[in-house]
């Protein structure tokens, strides 16, 4: 499975909005650079539920010991990540 840059952000977008709402006036472009925690106020338990959607949505397995807070700062590189890993 092969996906552009919009349609990573569209999708985790979606999974993002499936657990809290992003308001439709904040652009794609705009979400790419937020943070999860910081900007929307999610938790660790909804990061969670996040990354079992995107596995999902994408038919990928995050590898544990690659991902973390430190290497997923925000939206953007989680969207990097889920690039490598459809790209395989």
């Amino acid at each position: 499975m092969t996906a552009t840059r919009s349609e990573i952000v569209q999708k985790v977008r979606a999974a993002a909005a499936e657990i809290r709402p992003i308001p439709d006036n904040v652009s794609n472009e705009a979400f790419a650079t937020a943070s999860l925690t910081d900007d929307y106020n999610f938790d660790s338990l909804d990061l969670i539920k996040i990354l079992f959607k995107i596995e999902e949505d994408f038919e990928i397995k995050f590898d544990e010991e690659k991902v973390d807070s430190e290497t997923l700062v925000n939206i953007e590189d989680l969207c990097r990540y889920i690039e490598t890993q459809v790209a395989c």
